[in-house]
């Protein structure tokens, strides 16, 4: 008699549990769908709008984080659990991670910075203090550059967000400077027409009118000619390596000596013999 009596109490509460086992599946199921069917839009929307692929990417994971959590929170509901007390113990349980997290939390919110404010993107060659790189990513925690030799730099994004970033893919035009020395003696007037001659030859070369070739400054040993020019950004290197080179073939052709540091000591013949 008491076994019937527990099979009744037992029958409704089984059947009430298996529906709501049976409702969450469903909703985990159509749920799942949503979520891949919510991201692809967000992707789309975001790919023809032209917004930089790390504010894609960052979007992208908070979305999919956002719309998981909604989705578990109802289930967890069908499922009858008290959801008052799980968000507190979540509630906590983030207030205990982000105590122990919070250089980490400091290093996201670097990067949400970073994604919003768009000191630079994806592509872009900067430069900082801790190296300088092509941007490889902008994650939610670090950066990446990759440096002209190929090397991977990762810099916690905390930093990125509170020091000096040169942006060099910003303009399409870049003015590149240069200092020659040359000896007292040598043709002043000659040399400086040289470095004109090659930067007017350089690789990149724009806006030949704006060239500049002077007189910078008298050192102890020689006289520094300072001299720029503007270059297509994506010349740079060419147009230093080339400048550079030929202003020495040239210097070497006409006569114009490259001095080096030196020192003249004149000695007393009478203290000589002292």
């Amino acid at each position: 008699m008491t076994i019937d009596r527990l099979f009744d109490f037992l029958g409704p509460m089984a059947a009430e549990l298996v529906k709501n086992v049976l409702i969450s599946l469903l909703i985990w199921i159509i749920g799942k769908r949503l979520v891949g069917l919510a991201l692809k839009l967000l992707d789309t929307i975001t790919s023809r709008a032209g917004i930089d692929i790390g504010v894609a990417r960052f979007l992208h994971s908070a979305a999919n984080f956002c719309l998981y959590a909604i989705l578990a929170f109802l289930i967890v509901s069908q499922l009858g659990i008290n959801t008052s007390s799980v968000l507190t113990v979540v509630s906590a349980g983030v207030v205990a991670i982000g105590m122990s997290l919070q250089g980490s939390l400091s290093n996201v919110a670097g990067g949400i910075l970073l994604l919003i404010m768009r000191p630079f993107k994806v592509g872009d060659f900067i430069m900082t203090e801790y190296g300088n790189g092509t941007v490889k990513m902008i994650g939610v925690v670090y950066t990446t550059l990759v440096t002209v030799n190929n090397l991977v730099i990762t810099i916690p994004n905390g930093v990125m967000a509170n020091t000096a970033i040169t942006d060099v893919a910003v303009n399409p035009d870049r003015r590149v400077d240069f200092t020659f020395g040359i000896a007292y003696e040598s043709d002043l007037r000659k040399a400086m027409e040289i470095i004109r001659e090659v930067l007017l030859n350089a690789p990149g070369m724009i806006r030949p009118e704006d060239i500049k070739v002077y007189v910078n400054a008298w050192k102890d040993s020689s006289i520094e000619l300072g001299a720029w020019l503007w270059i297509d950004r994506t010349r740079y290197f060419d147009a230093v390596w080339t400048v550079n080179e030929q202003v020495k073939l040239r210097f070497d052709e006409e006569g114009i000596r490259i001095p080096f540091p030196q020192m003249d000591v004149h000695l007393d013949a009478k203290e000589s013999t002292k």
